[in-house]
């Protein structure tokens, strides 16, 4: 941002800083001219290594945690440390960079927009899970009411309450 908008006022700014890829980096020339290389390509190298965490991050969740379980580590959820591997190789290019830098952003968006799709099926996953247990819980709730109802129609009365301490023999009893 720096660069682009030529915040830094500086009148030997590299003409190439901000269309430039890594490899240029390493070229010869005035360090003042590199530094506005570097602080051009700054922004992208900070996204690809914060993406490279959250990527890995998710994988692992995807792999291990999720409520859709995959019996692979090659499996949707590696979709967005794909995306993050291709925008950072896009930076590299030394003829076509700006061809290959917005090709890897807009692969990298492609490829969270996939992620949020399975994102979105691992929490409907989750939500119907917690319905079920809920419809069990409910179940077993009005079963234990009716078995109680019944009883005392019957006339019969409630069963006891067992002191486990005195069942173990630990209750002092006798």
């Amino acid at each position: 941002v720096v660069v682009n908008f030529d915040l830094v006022q500086n009148k030997h700014v590299d003409p190439e800083a901000g269309n430039v890829s890594w490899m240029s980096v390493f070229d010869e020339g005035d360090l003042e001219m590199q530094v506005h290389k570097i602080l051009g390509l700054l922004p992208t190298l900070i996204l690809v290594l914060s993406n490279l965490y959250f990527a890995v991050v998710m994988w692992r969740y995807g792999s291990n945690s999720s409520m859709i379980i995959h019996s692979s580590y090659l499996n949707p959820w590696i979709c967005m440390f794909l995306g993050t591997l291709v925008l950072a190789s896009g930076q590299f290019s030394r003829s076509h960079f700006k061809t290959t830098s917005n090709a890897g952003e807009a692969f990298l968006v492609l490829s969270i927009m996939f992620l949020m799709n399975e994102v979105d099926r691992d929490m409907s996953a989750a939500s119907e899970f917690t319905d079920f247990l809920e419809a069990i819980e409910d179940k077993t709730n009005s079963r234990d009411e009716n078995r109680q109802i019944e009883a005392s129609i019957r006339g019969v009365p409630k069963p006891k309450e067992v002191n486990k301490t005195r069942f173990w023999g630990f209750g002092g009893g006798r």
